[in-house]
């Protein structure tokens, strides 16, 4: 019995390449999420919060599936005069395995994928530009500051 445990477990984890040890995140720190499903359960509901180069993103991911949905920039909030939170376009999540990406759609020329990895309670977002250390608030879509002051 126990001549046939070994070669049946590596047969099993060449079958379910899911399974296999977790992946070393290529930009910052963390895991690289793989799996479609768990890219789509961290970011779906939520608003991720980050910083990149002078940039910030308060996003809402609207959805909670790989076909991910509405992505809502909050801007300086839902009343200000001038800048107003609005749908800005959509995320969805491609690929599987080690070609798992977070895509996001701001419109023709403007779509930009990338690798997502949990880095204790941060996320890390490995593209053309890395934008490391995000937040996620799970507060809803009509949230207010969702990602602190503005």
């Amino acid at each position: 019995m126990r001549t046939l445990l070994a070669p049946m477990a590596a047969l099993m984890l060449a079958a379910a390449p899911g399974l296999a040890a977790a992946q070393a995140c290529p930009c910052g720190g963390g895991t690289r999420i793989q799996q479609p499903n768990d890219v789509a359960t961290l970011l779906g509901n939520k608003w991720v919060c980050a910083t990149a180069g002078g940039d910030r993103w308060q996003e809402f991911h609207a959805g909670n599936t790989a076909a991910g949905g509405a992505l809502t920039d909050y801007k300086k909030g839902s009343g200000h005069a001038t800048d107003p939170t609005k749908v800005v376009g959509s995320w969805q999540v491609t690929g599987n395995g080690a070609n798992t990406r977070a895509e996001y759609n701001y419109g023709p020329g403007h779509v930009y994928a990338y690798i997502v990895c949990e880095d204790g309670a941060s996320v890390n977002f490995c593209g053309a530009t890395n934008v490391l250390g995000a937040t996620l608030n799970p507060a809803g879509v009509a949230a207010v500051t969702p990602c602190g002051p503005v």
